[in-house]
């Protein structure tokens, strides 16, 4: 079994250092501004990183959008999101996030030396990204809504 998760709104609370732009959209250039070393440690775990961090017996990737930095790095680390693969955006780069996620799938396949047809059957794919999580069914990968998931585990502890 193979775990794929997004960091951003899956399994890891950043909503600190997001802003939005009128029309609802991330603004990049805030999102840039705010990725400090001082407030990527203000980040908190989301239920399905605190599940995560608890200690999955699984094989794990991190397929995520944001552009990782050695703050990042040590945050999983800190926070004891460990991890066999990890996938992220290289700096500069403007692919929307479905196409970059799509593309991390088939390198997370190669690496494995396995077939997009095994991921299909063994790997689940969280994310809170509804494009992502479109891709990902057009691929037939399962795949969990991460935003509904974390809701339901925050309305178990209610």
């Amino acid at each position: 079994m193979l775990l794929i998760f997004d960091l951003d709104g899956t399994a890891i609370d950043s909503t600190h250092r997001q802003n939005t732009l009128p029309d609802g959209s991330l603004n990049l250039a805030k999102w840039k501004e705010n990725n400090t070393p001082e407030k990527i440690a203000l980040d908190t775990l989301l239920p399905l990183g605190e599940q995560w961090s608890g200690g999955l017996n699984k094989k794990i990737a991190i397929i995520t959008a944001r552009v990782l930095g050695e703050a990042d790095y040590k945050f999983l680390a800190d926070n004891n999101l460990r991890y066999d693969f990890i996938y992220s955006r290289k700096a500069g780069d403007i692919t929307p996030d479905a196409a970059l996620k799509k593309l991390a799938l088939y390198k997370l396949a190669s690496d494995m030396g396995k077939s997009m047809k095994w991921l299909q059957s063994f790997a689940v794919m969280y994310d809170d990204n509804l494009s992502v999580l479109k891709m990902a069914s057009k691929l037939k990968l399962l795949n969990v809504d991460a935003t509904l998931y974390n809701q339901s585990q925050l309305l178990k502890k209610a």
